[in-house]
């Protein structure tokens, strides 16, 4: 937005006129589309005489008045009706923003009348009533709710939604729309909204739910209603799942949506890149063609021509996973939009500011018109990668590029005697293509940089039977599992051929490929082997005994209770049990909530364990044979490697001890029961 107070003309971008008939449509009016920045009606101060406001004149420089017709237009009041009206007719609205008519968009939107001629076509709009609403004593009889209908909330928010977020908003991809909800079962509001801070009946804020760069009302972040108050609590009588098989700190670390968005299907931005001038077909608004998009597979997309062929309704089609990515505390699916743009820095390295777009679209329009002589040095930029779009990586085209951004600038009087163009490329930035620096602000675990936007993802819920997890753990711990695997843009352009670097999603998550192939070996291949291996040989202890030992003869089996040998190697079994033995049997029976406590048995017992062992130790003045020393030092190890595991919260560390740990399970588990089976075997021969 423009600032208010402005020397001349080149300050002013964006004015607040500009801004209601460019944003209008998706603003219920009211706020900044009513009032200046010092609390007066636009058109009331504009109509005034003493205030010198002419249409469509300079007025002063003045970012809300500057070439505005607000005496002519009016303002855009804040329609309630916009929400709560069912019928209500946004594509009329609209219509009359298109054509200046701000005054009159509410009574068109509402069908309280035709509206004919425009502001903007040079005509004073008149309207023509419809008598059938309105009442004999001139009141209207209106259909009003007070939950908004979806669909009025649809018609703001879905197309920036699947542009950003790949939010499709039907019932064909979001098991919530399915089932009949609406959105404001879960964005609540008023009286029924639970969190004090938005409940009331005239507060009339929306429960909001945080999106990691969004600035709007941060003090209301989280008062909508979550997953774990319908699905754990049982509100609006949602089922209530039990995770089975599921352990509970993936409950407290996992975001639900993690699971239950295993994919989108409507195309969204990754890259936004501000640079090069877009020659796609169909992008109508000329300004536009200063941005290049690309795709959730770094391939170039023409959003704003497909914007005009698509409608709301009918969006791009684009299956791919969601890239998942810390994000306060816990593991959320994201998009995360990498941005390349021209940058203005100060001598003081920390100050950086981003020239007006319009210049550089101007720049490109004078250079394509005569590119010979208006800035020469854009003809070095090419298509290194062959993928149909242009693209500034070249230390070559860089400082050809950076040289006509500067020479245009100066032309049109921009001040630059203590400020240099710089090409901001994600969190870097270079002067001369060869010498990449930070950016003075680092961005969080969860963006590329702090300049451009980072979305969560929270629609397109798929149901149970689709989330990640119904297949087994290796939905997401396999050493192939998109969880770990799925690439993830780390550099858009890289040498000769300006190809991108992907990385592996587990880098994002602080998981190196040590860790993912540890998680991979233990789930794929360790978990299995000491599952059966520990069942396999509790059953042939169990055949043995039954076989050779207590039936026939009886000294073997007193043994079990007097030899120390024997009771330390049925412990090991026995812990190992209530171990590996309950995830096996809890990942198809068992509810989290019971396997928690299962394992926090697990944790008891072993502990009560490694400290019987250590006491019998002290105690005893026999000689230790090497069995003894073995297992013994076999229980320290898994002492040691449980007690890592219960302070722990890297996961790279808890995926490498976890693997660790199973290992000396196994080995401990194979041993003790050799052991035990040798030593029957040998009293039952005496």
């Amino acid at each position: 937005m423009a600032k208010k107070d402005n020397q001349n003309a080149r300050q002013i971008d964006l004015t607040s006129f500009e801004f209601v008939r460019a944003c209008g449509a998706c603003h219920p009016g009211g706020g900044p589309a009513e009032y200046d920045r010092t609390g007066a009606r636009y058109d009331a101060y504009a109509a005034d005489p003493a205030n010198h406001i002419e249409p469509g004149g300079e007025n002063g420089f003045d970012g809300d008045y500057f070439r505005s017709r607000w005496r002519e237009t009016g303002v855009l009041e804040a329609d309630c009706l916009l929400c709560h009206m069912p019928s209500y007719d946004h594509g009329a609205r609209n219509a009359q923003i298109a054509m200046l008519n701000f005054k009159w968009a509410a009574t068109a939107g509402a069908g309280f009348a035709r509206v004919t001629g425009g502001v903007a076509d040079g005509r004073v709009p008149k309207t023509s009533y419809d008598r059938t609403v309105f009442l004999p004593d001139g009141t209207v009889a209106l259909h009003l709710v007070r939950e908004v209908p979806s669909r009025n909330c649809l018609s703001c928010h879905r197309e920036p939604d699947w542009k950003k977020k790949g939010a499709s908003y039907s019932t064909r991809t979001d098991v919530h729309l399915r089932a009949g909800l609406r959105c404001v079962d879960c964005h609540v509001t008023g009286r029924k909204a639970a969190d004090t801070r938005i409940r009331g009946r005239e507060i009339h804020e929306t429960g909001k739910g945080d999106d990691p760069t969004g600035l709007v009302r941060d003090d209301l972040d989280n008062t909508m209603r979550t997953c774990r108050d319908c699905h754990m609590e049982g509100l609006l009588k949602a089922p209530v799942p039990l995770h089975r098989g599921l352990p509970p700190r993936h409950l407290e670390k996992i975001a639900c949506q993690t699971c239950h968005i295993p994919q989108r299907q409507v195309k969204a931005a990754l890259l936004q890149d501000s640079t090069v001038f877009n020659t796609t077909p169909r992008i109508t608004a000329s300004g536009k063609r200063i941005w290049t998009f690309y795709g959730p597979a770094m391939e170039p997309w023409n959003l704003y021509g497909e914007a005009s062929a698509f409608t709301a309704e009918r969006q791009p089609l684009h299956v791919y996973e969601p890239v998942r990515a810390w994000y306060k505390g816990r593991i959320h699916p994201l998009n995360r939009i990498y941005s390349i743009w021209v940058g203005l820095l100060a001598e003081d390295g920390k100050t950086l500011h981003q020239p007006f777009m319009k210049d550089l679209f101007m720049m490109w329009k004078s250079h394509l018109e005569d590119p010979v002589r208006r800035y020469p040095e854009l003809a070095l930029i090419r298509d290194d990668n062959a993928d149909g779009a242009q693209e500034i990586d070249r230390p070559e085209e860089i400082r050809g590029f950076l040289k006509a951004v500067t020479e245009h600038l100066r032309a049109q009087g921009e001040p630059l005697e203590e400020r240099r163009a710089v090409l901001v490329s994600g969190p870097e930035y270079t002067s001369d293509g060869a010498a990449w620096n930070p950016l003075p602000f680092a961005p969080q675990p969860w963006e590329y940089t702090p300049y451009a936007s980072v979305f969560k993802l929270n629609h397109d819920i798929a149901p149970a039977a689709q989330a990640l997890g119904t297949g087994g753990c290796t939905d997401c711990h396999g050493s192939s599992a998109g969880f770990w695997t799925r690439p993830v843009m780390a550099r858009p352009f890289t040498g000769v051929d300006a190809q991108p670097v992907f990385v592996e999603n587990a880098a994002l998550l602080g998981l190196s490929p040590v860790g993912t192939a540890m998680s991979g070996f233990r789930h794929e291949i360790l978990i299995p082997v000491l599952f059966y291996g520990v069942f396999g040989a509790f059953a042939c202890l169990v055949l043995v005994l039954v076989a050779y030992g207590l039936g026939v003869h009886r000294g073997v089996g007193e043994t079990f209770t007097t030899d120390p040998e024997m009771r330390l190697h049925l412990g090991i079994i026995g812990v190992a049990l209530l171990g590996p033995a309950v995830l096996l049997v809890g990942e198809a029976l068992l509810s989290s909530e019971i396997i928690g406590v299962l394992g926090r048995l697990h944790t008891a017992v072993g502990i009560l364990f490694v400290l019987a062992v250590l006491r019998a130790g002290a105690g005893s003045r026999r000689p230790r044979g090497a069995n003894v020393v073995s297992a013994a030092a076999g229980i320290l190890f898994m002492a040691a490697t449980g007690s890592l595991l219960l302070v722990a919260d890297s996961m790279e560390i808890r995926q490498i001890v976890f693997t660790f740990h199973d290992i000396g399970a196994v080995t401990l588990c194979s041993l003790a029961g050799l052991l035990i089976v040798a030593k029957i075997f040998r009293g039952a021969r005496r």
